[in-house]
């Protein structure tokens, strides 16, 4: 029995399938908060680790194109130029999958389900190809319409759903934001912040999280409104697995808080380059704001200063942080980036709790 021609079906369900589920991804990192994987973990760690490095793209969208022009070079192609075009379709895509599954692993540290779902699509794609390519028939017309089908329902899924990634105080076409959950008793570490007649928001963040960045753009915008009568507290939770310079940015931030420039620094190291975050790009960051370099460096290397972060990362264990940013404004948790409209109206309900406001349902 020759397999060949049940080669070419399979590559075509294998591309199909890949491009549905990056469909799906592509719905899943235009949301500001997790909707399929859940928070935290490796779907989250993975996501922040591409977004980092491929400039805040969308990689899911790479994923939906590159996927639909393999599956339409499967199902329109002749006899001739599948024979011809096929094996190297085939051997790009298998080596894309096996690529892409390496980084995901090697670079990022951690597995995304559906990521992993997609490459290694990618690569059953390619072998299926090279296997089949010289036994290469067209497709009849109805597989033409099932798997064209298929693939117009998963984009113009994806299309409709997120017609954009997030971007700073955006929610990428979806609804605003994350539920805020009223914690009626605050953990030990959240509770021993808050401050009589102020309201006190403490956020857990990473300097490196492309979604911490995105949130500081939004949270300073609403505290230049609340001048004296909201505080931040921000502790450092470096995500070090993915995050290779966040250690040293929180480093940074702590020494800086120190020496009087805290919230200075904190909004430069934001929005610096991710390759600026290093012990020479602090420290020259430093100089920029006017710390003495010789009192910076040496509390940079204390001990002390890396105790602080080990207290904050134990506080972010008591406090069951699973994803960042995690932020407390008051007696209500966020988990994930908060829009400004969000985030303005907790505020005002922690300032004015007897206004009769709204809440989330109690915990």
């Amino acid at each position: 029995m020759d397999l060949r021609p049940i080669a070419i079906l399979a590559a075509r369900i294998f591309a199909l399938v890949g491009l549905a589920v990056s469909a799906a991804l592509v719905v899943e990192y235009a949301s500001p908060e997790p909707l399929i994987c859940g928070p935290g973990g490796g779907c989250t760690a993975v996501r922040a680790c591409w977004e980092q490095r491929f400039g805040g793209f969308s990689l899911p969208w790479f994923g939906l194109v590159s996927f639909g022009l393999a599956l339409s070079a499967t199902l329109l192609a002749d006899e001739e130029k599948g024979k011809k075009f096929l094996p190297p379709l085939g051997a790009l895509a298998a080596l894309g999958g096996l690529t892409f599954l390496i980084l995901q692993r090697g670079v990022c540290g951690s597995w995304c389900k559906l990521c992993v779902v997609t490459d290694t699509s990618a690569l059953l794609f390619g072998a299926a190809l090279l296997f089949g390519a010289r036994s290469y028939e067209p497709a009849s017309s109805t597989q033409r319409w099932l798997f064209g089908g298929g693939a117009v329902l998963a984009s113009a899924f994806a299309m409709s759903m997120a017609p954009g990634a997030p971007t700073s105080g955006g929610t990428g076409g979806r609804e605003p934001g994350p539920q805020a959950q009223y914690i009626a008793d605050l953990p030990g570490p959240i509770a021993r912040e808050q401050r009589d007649g102020v309201v006190t928001i403490v956020e857990f963040a990473d300097f490196e999280c492309p979604f911490c960045r995105r949130q500081h753009e939004v949270l300073t915008r609403v505290l230049s409104r609340y001048e004296g009568r909201v505080r931040l507290v921000r502790k450092q939770l470096p995500l070090t697995s993915i995050h290779p310079n966040a250690q040293t940015a929180a480093l940074a931030a702590l020494c800086a808080e120190d020496l009087g420039r805290g919230e200075a620094m904190a909004d430069k190291l934001f929005r610096a380059e991710a390759s600026r975050l290093t012990a020479a790009g602090t420290e020259s960051i430093a100089r920029e704001l006017g710390l003495d370099a010789a009192a910076f460096r040496t509390c940079v290397a204390s001990e002390r200063t890396r105790s602080h972060i080990a207290s904050d990362r134990n506080a972010a264990g008591e406090c069951a942080v699973s994803g960042l940013p995690t932020m407390f404004i008051g007696h209500e948790r966020f988990d994930g980036q908060v829009d400004e409209d969000s985030l303005r109206a907790s505020v005002e309900r922690a300032l004015h709790p007897d206004a009769g406001a709204p809440r989330a349902d109690a915990h």
